[in-house]
Parts: C-alpha cells; sequence; structure tokens
C-alpha cells in the first residue's frame, strides 16, 4: 500500500512493509511512527531529532531507542547530544554490537534480560550515518523490516538536518577539527554513492587534519565522473588549492567540458591563483556505465589498479600529464574496456608513504594484496577502505600526510545494494 501526505509543505512518501495494514483502513504501526517522525520535521532542530526517533520508535513498539553517529574517522559510534553540555560515551565501532550493524550494514540482534536489543544500520542512500539501537519484546522479519525503513528516514533527515544546525556534525566530532579539515570536510560528496550499475566509495585520513586531498563525484545518467586530487604542501593553503581544484573540476563537468579540457582548466586555475612553484596531483576520470569503458587522465598520481571479480589485477592505463598547475596539457584520453565485478582502487601517496618505525614504507605491494583481499571476502566497498585506513594507522599511527583511498565498481551485481534494502 502507498501511503502519502502532506506535513508543513513537505510531501512525504513511505511504502508500508505488506502484512501491516490494519482493518478498516486503519494505519499500520509503520505508518503512525513515519508520520510520528515526519510531522514534526519542518520545525525540527537538528539536536531533537535523538528525542523525535524515540517517540516514533514507541509506535513499533521500541524502547530505550538510541541513535549513534559515526565520527569523522569512523572508528566509534556517539549519540545525539540532547544538552549543550551532554557528551555520550563512544561504542566502538570494532568490538560491538552496534559497530557490526554498522560494519555489515545488516540489522545485527541480541537476547538481554530487557528483551531483544536490535541494532540497524542508519544509511543515507549508501552512506553510512550510524546505527539506530531499539529492545523489543519480539524480533520478527517484520519487526526488523519496519525498523529498517525507520532506519532509513532516520538517515535523510540526519543529512538535512545537519545543514541547519550544528549538533549532528558535532556529534561526529569527539576530537577538534583544523580549519584546514573544516573546508574540506565541507567540500567533499557523500563518501559513497551505489547503484545497480556503479558503486564509488571513498574515504580520508587524518580525519581530524586533512587538507590537501579531496576527492569529487557526479553520476549524471549513464556516465559517473570521479575526480581525486593531492595538493602540495599542508595547512590552510594546500586547503585553498584543492578547493580550488575541486571547484575548476565541477565547473567544467557541468559544461559538459571533457577530460582534456577539464584538465587544462583546472592546471590554468591553479598557475593563476598561485604561481607556477605551486602544484596539485590528480587522477580524473569518466565511466560509461552502459559500456563499461574507463577513460582516464593521470596528473602526477600513483597509478590505479584494477581488480576482476576472477582475483587478477591490472595496473589502470592512463594518459599521463605534468601535475595541475605546472603546465598540464593532455594530448589524448586513455580508455580502457572494464569487466562485469572490476573495482578501480585510486589513492594518493599518503598511503603507500606511510612508515612503520622501522622504517618501511606501506607500500603499493601491501596495498594492493589487503584491497584484493578485502574484496575477496566481499566486505561492501566502505568497510574495505574503512579497514585499509585502519591497517595504514597500524603501520605508522600519526600520518606525516593526508591519504585518501577511492573505489571505483562496475556491475557488482547484489554486493552493490546494500543488504539492509534486501530485506
Amino acid at each position: 500500500m502507498l501511503c502519502c501526505w502532506r506535513s508543513g509543505g513537505v510531501v512525504a512518501q513511505a511504502w508500508s512493509v505488506p502484512g501491516t495494514e490494519q482493518a478498516g483502513g486503519e494505519a499500520s504501526p509503520l505508518e503512525r511512527a513515519l508520520v510520528s517522525l515526519l510531522s514534526g520535521a519542518p520545525g525540527m532542530k537538528a539536536g531533537e531529532l535523538g528525542l523525535a526517533v524515540r517517540e516514533a520508535g514507541r509506535h513499533l513498539g521500541g524502547r530505550s531507542t538510541v541513535v549513534l553517529l559515526v565520527d569523522l574517522a569512523q572508528r566509534a559510534l556517539y549519540p545525539i547530544r540532547e544538552h549543550q553540555d551532554e557528551r555520550g560515551g563512544p561504542t566502538l565501532v570494532d568490538g560491538s554490537l552496534a559497530g557490526q550493524a554498522f560494519r555489515s550494514e545488516s540489522p545485527v540482534q541480541h537476547r538481554t534480560a530487557e528483551g531483544t536489543r536490535l541494532w540497524v544500520p542508519i544509511l543515507d542512500s549508501a552512506e553510512r550515518v550510524g546505527v539506530l539501537g531499539t529492545t523489543l519484546d519480539d524480533v520478527s522479519p517484520l519487526a526488523v523490516r519496519q525498523w529498517a525503513t525507520l532506519a532509513g528516514l532516520v538517515g535523510e533527515l540526519v543529512v538535512t538536518k545537519a545543514r541547519y544546525g550544528d549538533a549532528l556534525v558535532v556529534a561526529r566530532r569527539p576530537e577538534p577539527v583544523t580549519l584546514a579539515a573544516e573546508m574540506r570536510w565541507a567540500l567533499l560528496p557523500p563518501l559513497t554513492f551505489t547503484s545497480t550499475d556503479v558503486v564509488i566509495s571513498a574515504i580520508l585520513e587524518p580525519a581530524y587534519q586533512v587538507a590537501g586531498d579531496v576527492f569529487d563525484y557526479a553520476v549524471n545518467g549513464d556516465v559517473a565522473h570521479v575526480a581525486l586530487f593531492d595538493a602540495m604542501g599542508h595547512g590552510l593553503e594546500a586547503s585553498r588549492m584543492a578547493n580550488l581544484a575541486v571547484g575548476s573540476y565541477r565547473h567544467s563537468r557541468r559544461r559538459d567540458e571533457d577530460l582534456g579540457e577539464c584538465v587544462q582548466a583546472i592546471d590554468a586555475a591553479i598557475q593563476e591563483q598561485f604561481g607556477d612553484s605551486r602544484f596539485v596531483t590528480g587522477h580524473v576520470a569518466t565511466l560509461d556505465l552502459e559500456s563499461g569503458v574507463l577513460s582516464a587522465i593521470n596528473a602526477g598520481h600513483p597509478p590505479g589498479v584494477v581488480f576482476h571479480d576472477d582475483g587478477s589485477t591490472d595496473e589502470l592505463r592512463c594518459a599521463r600529464v605534468l601535475p595541475l598547475g605546472l603546465g598540464a596539457s593532455p594530448s589524448e584520453v586513455t580508455d580502457t574496456q572494464l569487466r562485469a565485478g572490476d573495482v578501480i582502487l585510486f589513492h594518493t601517496d599518503g598511503i603507500t608513504e606511510a612508515r612503520s618505525p622501522r622504517d618501511e614504507f606501506f607500500g603499493s605491494d601491501r596495498l594492493e594484496r589487503l584491497v584484493g583481499e578485502l574484496l575477496g571476502a566481499r566486505l561492501r566497498p566502505a568497510e574495505v577502505l574503512r579497514r585499509v585506513v585502519a591497517d595504514v594507522l597500524s603501520f605508522q599511527p600519526r600520518l606525516r600526510d593526508d591519504a585518501t583511498v577511492l573505489l571505483l565498481g562496475w556491475r557488482l551485481g547484489q554486493h552493490s545494494v546494500p543488504p539492509t534494502s534486501r530485506l
């Protein structure tokens, strides 16, 4: 059944879970929960979301309902602060049941003295935002689907309400964020996008100090656009250069310029604003989602790697040019025909140049082996990247340089769809 309603100028639509309809057309518990949450959404302040979710959860029999948001570094989950001086303790992503739901993007449940504790991942589309926890007397498959539906709406509201107040942003920042990193996070698109034909996922570290590394993407019709940049230096100047590179990239992309024109425009913008002694390395690429043809230009970055579904790998063929700002002028774009199930790894040199206490580089071979093993284990792309960064930080706990990794997958089948959406 399709249920539609209007509240405070907001039009909402929700498909009730089969079997929840009530006799005589009465609203089902799920519909009441969704209406409860949406009816207060137009005037809701960011910090009031946790309370609103608890109220909505009561319609589904939930007790001790809590919204936990993942921090920028994806190491811990934190509750939304309902009072300015309140700070809830962290729940670790690794080693907790709530963290298991986050990592797997699947519901997790366990028995307690009060009932069954259910943890459901909160996703904004495919972006991992956090987890929704509640206690129920009985957890049936229908109840899991209902709570997953509610969590989907919570994910949309977390992202929407974060634009109107700082409570949800602050909940994800247990550590101080530098000004350069503030500029960086404000510019980024969602870390993950998935559809049946393309997956894009990225991660940045050090999350609270990142400056010169940045990525961007857009999926327009049958074409996916992807870019990864690493601005020279550290701090505010690197952040400003990275911002300019992304701004120029978006400007060219939205004017429907080809990759060569895009690279030349970024090169000219960096040179004009920062002179010929500053530069940005980068990768720009487009993927035709119908044919699987990837077109790419590499401006001074480490080479990309193609991981095939059979476990084999190839170096990604790219047109190579000087770093952006030093006279990058591509004469042609190199095309690569992908196979269904291929995943391309792009990264900045902060990953491979991480050093152990014995001054040993993390290196490209180690990175490729790790990514291959994690992809082979069929982990979700976002979780692959989280574990890669965790390994890099175990190798060198305090990175000397920004480190960014991005995965681009074509036609990954069921692996492209979050498990929660298959309930």
